[in-house]
Formats: C-alpha cells, structure tokens, sequence
C-alpha cells in the first residue's frame, strides 16, 4: 500500500464524501477512513457510526484513521469518542486502531490527547506520520 495509491478495486466503499471517506480495504483486512476535510459534529458523529458499520459488516478487528488533512476536533466530540464511540468500537471488533497524524499542529496535540485516554488494555492504538507506516504496523 502506498501513500499515492489508496484505493484497490477490492475495496468496498462505504462512504466517498468531500469531507471523508471510508472503506474496507479487503488487502490489508481493515478499514480505512481518510478525514480530507472540517466537518460539523452531526456529520462527524455519523461518519464514526458508518466505521462501526463497516467494522461489523467485515469482522474487521483493525482500524486506520488517516486524520492528516483533520482540523480542530470540538471538545465535546473528543469527549463522545473516548467515552461513547471508543467503547462501542471495541464491542464492535476492534483491536488495532492505526491513526495517521495530523499535519497541522493543533489537530496533531488534539489528536495525541484523545489517543492517550484510552483506556489502557482496551485495545492497542498506534499513532504514525504515513499510510504506509500505519499499514505495517496493522499488517504485523
């Protein structure tokens, strides 16, 4: 998997929006999420809903989120992520969560905060600066 090349025609794609997309990357047995643009948190709650999904509908068990075009992430959505939406994901599958770190400073720290309040032993959870970095680490 590389960087340039983020689509395969196995693939099955969940959503394919302005602001984000999703799918099963049927190679590497996860999915993938790539946030391109701001959204409002009733789209941004949504969007987390449609990975569950996604996740269920595969038997997924891993996660990358490409969060490197992410911007400010609303305290009150970090607050649903850790505390509503994370649970929920590990009830739904998920072991691995891979995150690809935000380019912009603020989202990277915001982004940083909600990875270290996870709770610990709930699932592993990796941040990294490439896709393909990410992949390896889902692939090993």
């Amino acid at each position: 998997m590389t960087d340039n090349n983020p689509f395969q025609p196995s693939d099955k794609v969940y959503v394919d929006a302005p602001h984000l997309s999703v799918r099963w990357d049927s190679s590497a047995r996860c999915v993938v999420v790539e946030w391109k643009a701001w959204t409002d948190s009733a789209a941004f709650r949504a969007a987390y809903d449609v990975i569950l999904d996604a996740i269920r509908e595969n038997r997924g068990s891993r996660l990358l989120i490409d969060l490197r075009k992410a911007r400010v992430l609303a305290d009150e959505d970090q607050k649903w992520i850790v505390e509503d939406w994370g649970p929920r994901s590990v009830q739904a599958g998920v072991r691995r969560r891979a995150i690809v770190a935000p380019e912009r400073t603020l989202p990277r720290m915001i982004s940083d905060s909600v990875r270290r309040r996870v709770p610990v032993g709930l699932l592993e959870v990796r941040a990294f600066g490439t896709l393909d970095e990410a992949f390896d680490w889902l692939s090993s």
